[in-house]
């Protein structure tokens, strides 16, 4: 027998084998970095849809102080007939002082005004804003969502996928349970 003893390097990793690596970690941080890239494009934006059969006349979405006295920024002010999409974008706003409202100030086509508020922020808000008009169950209604991050995430908002519905008869609204 020799003197000689055998080390156990472990595997050897061949060149394939590295260049699959590579190529692995390669395609994560290009994945990581469009994920970053991409949720900086959908924060501080809104996103509102009319899809009912009736044109929306007026329209004025706005953040709002808690107590509903004062417009803090005007996030839309405009028609928006039946079908028609808006996309827009707002500053970032700071509520750690004070607590905010999203409200809403809506008339359809032959019908009252209606005053709508959601949500209550109270941290800095730089989310997405998304309202959504519908129909449903014999009823026009509204999606109304204030979320950020990829995973719409609503910790500063308490808003997500809030569906309420409009009461033309009262010129009301109400949260659908």
């Amino acid at each position: 027998m020799s003197g000689k003893s055998k080390k156990n390097a472990g595997p050897v990793l061949t060149g394939k084998v590295k260049v699959i690596l590579i190529s692995i970690a390669a395609v994560l941080v290009v994945a990581v970095l469009s994920l970053i890239v991409i949720e900086g494009f959908i924060n501080q934006s809104v996103k509102i849809v009319n899809n009912t059969d009736k044109n929306i006349t007026s329209l004025k979405v706005m953040f709002e102080t808690e107590d509903e006295s004062a417009e803090l920024l005007s996030l839309y002010d405009g028609e928006l007939k039946s079908g028609e999409k808006y996309s827009g974008s707002y500053t970032p706003m700071d509520f750690s002082e004070y607590g905010a409202d999203l409200g809403m100030l809506v008339t359809f086509e032959g019908e009252a005004e209606i005053y709508v508020y959601d949500g209550y922020f109270y941290d800095k808000f730089n989310g997405c804003v998304d309202i959504d008009f519908h129909q449903a169950e014999g009823e026009y209604r509204a999606t109304l969502s204030a979320t950020t991050g990829l995973f719409r995430n609503d910790d500063n908002s308490s808003m997500k996928d809030d569906e309420i519905y409009f009461d033309f008869e009262n010129a009301d609204w109400d949260i659908v349970e």
